[in-house]
């Protein structure tokens, strides 16, 4: 899972985050932010910093990790584990 955060985010750069190869999610995370899940983070960084770039968006932030089981969770049912 990458946890992204842009200096202003577009409809269009989600689209294109979802069209990356190996991305199975792209899911808008309030402020400005975006979760992907993919098969293969890491070596997405690069395509990612060139479309935020194209769509005049700033890549401010990116954290990679495994999802944990509140984000499998959240993922595969739309419900955080609380609800």
């Amino acid at each position: 899972m990458l946890r992204l955060r842009f200096g202003n985010q577009t409809p269009e750069l989600l689209k294109k985050l979802e069209g990356l190869t190996g991305v199975r999610e792209v899911r808008p995370v309030e402020p400005a932010g975006v979760d992907v899940y993919a098969d293969r983070g890491g070596s997405l960084i690069s395509e990612i910093a060139n479309l935020a770039v194209g769509s005049g968006a700033e890549l401010s932030d990116v954290h990679i990790s495994e999802p944990s089981l509140e984000n499998l969770f959240l993922h595969h049912t739309g419900r955080s584990l609380r609800d």
